[in-house]
């Protein structure tokens, strides 16, 4: 059975969105425009490569059809999910802002939960898809709407699906 989760992954919960540049986290939080702009280049480095694998993920789900299988679909999940994990543990890695620090928490939260349900695709059959494909696009809604806030706060466009 093909899990058709690659649509729902479509609404990044890592919405990045973007490539960044190689900067250092940066040391001041004044507010600065400048500090800002660090801080903006920082979060976009740090969630670029998540970005990176899910594009890689949806490009792969462009070729499937009736004979991929759920296996192929999980393994395609995999890198996703390393990447996600690495982007949280790099967001946590760097003291914000007080105005996005609750936000990039709240991001790292949501994305957590999101990935906790993207690791039982492999648990997924007929019976159980609907479910599990609603809690996943419920899960998305809320990463996204979480790496919003924190683009928000950085000063970014927001990520729209």
């Amino acid at each position: 059975m093909v899990l058709p989760v690659l649509a729902l992954l479509a609404t990044s919960a890592v919405a990045g969105c973007g490539g960044g540049h190689k900067a250092g986290t940066p040391q001041s939080t004044t507010g600065s425009k400048s500090d800002r702009q660090a801080f903006a280049q920082t979060y976009l480095r740090i969630v670029a490569p998540a970005n990176a694998a899910q594009e890689e993920l949806i490009r792969k789900s462009n070729a499937y059809g009736a004979n991929t299988t759920k296996a192929q679909v999980v393994a395609d999940l995999a890198p996703v999910i390393r990447a996600y994990r690495t982007a949280d543990e790099g967001l946590l890695g760097v003291a914000w802002p007080q105005r996005v620090a609750a936000a990039v928490t709240a991001e790292v939260a949501a994305n957590g939960a999101l990935v906790a349900v993207l690791q039982t695709a492999d648990r997924q059959d007929a019976s159980t898809f609907g479910a599990w494909a609603a809690q996943v696009s419920q899960d998305e809604a809320k990463a996204t709407a979480a790496a919003n806030a924190v683009r928000n706060g950085l000063g970014l466009q927001a990520y729209k699906p």
